[in-house]
């Protein structure tokens, strides 16, 4: 379990452990929390969690994407899944539903889908295969969002499918800080960026599945499906957790305005 956490140590340890509490206990897991150098809260719940809690400490990251990456290459698995810090887990026997779906698919990107009141939240699951071929799990170049869209929209290319497994799970979201987004700036900014870079995503789908030895897609970008998703400057803003735009963050924008200069 990859969970990056910044500044909720009380619901990072309710998150993990209600993961820990209703995990089957047939599989090895290891919950690796990636934490910002300067976070020392987070860390010190990270030490508290005890046994299967791997904390590392990393400078903050232009890219929430990177330290997912950062994990993942820290713990090696047999699969991952890019979890957060702000969600309770209430299936019981969580990891065995993981488990049951890799073992028939071991090369598929599939996803946590869980339930949260009436709505779903999705959690990226990568077979150690598929981050073998793409050698990441992520990009590097969000702050906030976008990589799972990126990473779904990618594994239709590469499998010439419209469709996408989904694992469901009942969670509850934590209250007060619960969908609060860190470093949520510039949204329409970022929404042009990613739809500037098609064109990767279908080279990046190529080379994958010419890695995982599967036959080439005719014509992948039939199989464009992830949504470019609106919001109102009011919906940002009660999604968003404020403050000022950070020098990580102004990395990550000045490396995209060096890819795509918007409009």
């Amino acid at each position: 379990m990859l969970i990056p956490s910044r500044g909720r140590p009380d619901k990072l340890t309710r998150s993990v452990e209600a993961l820990k509490r209703l995990a089957s206990g047939n599989h090895e897991i290891t919950y690796a929390i990636g934490c910002d150098s300067d976070d020392p809260d987070t860390i010190r719940a990270c030490v508290m969690l005890g046994a299967g809690v791997r904390a590392y400490v990393l400078k903050r990251r232009p890219s929430l994407g990177q330290i997912v990456n950062v994990l993942a290459e820290q713990v090696p698995a047999d699969v991952y899944c890019s979890y957060t810090d702000d969600i309770e887990m209430l299936e019981p026997g969580w990891d065995q539903h993981i488990a049951d779906a890799v073992e028939e698919h071991p090369d598929w990107v599939m996803w946590l889908r869980a339930r949260v009141a009436h709505t779903f939240n999705l959690y990226a699951i990568i077979p150690e295969a598929w981050r073998k071929a793409a050698g990441r799990i992520f990009t590097d170049y969000f702050p906030y969002w976008h990589d799972d869209g990126w990473l779904m929209q990618v594994w239709h290319y590469a499998k010439g499918i419209d469709t996408w497994v989904a694992l469901d799970v009942a969670v509850r979201e934590m209250e007060a800080t619960a969908g609060k987004t860190h470093r949520l700036h510039d949204f329409p900014y970022w929404q042009a960026f990613f739809a500037s870079r098609d064109d990767e995503r279908l080279e990046e789908a190529a080379r994958i599945a010419k890695a995982l030895g599967w036959p080439a897609v005719d014509r992948p970008e039939r199989f464009k499906v992830v949504p470019i998703e609106e919001f109102t400057q009011e919906q940002l803003d009660q999604r968003s957790e404020g403050g000022p735009r950070t020098p990580e963050y102004m990395q990550a924008l000045n490396r995209a305005k060096t890819l795509y200069a918007g409009a």
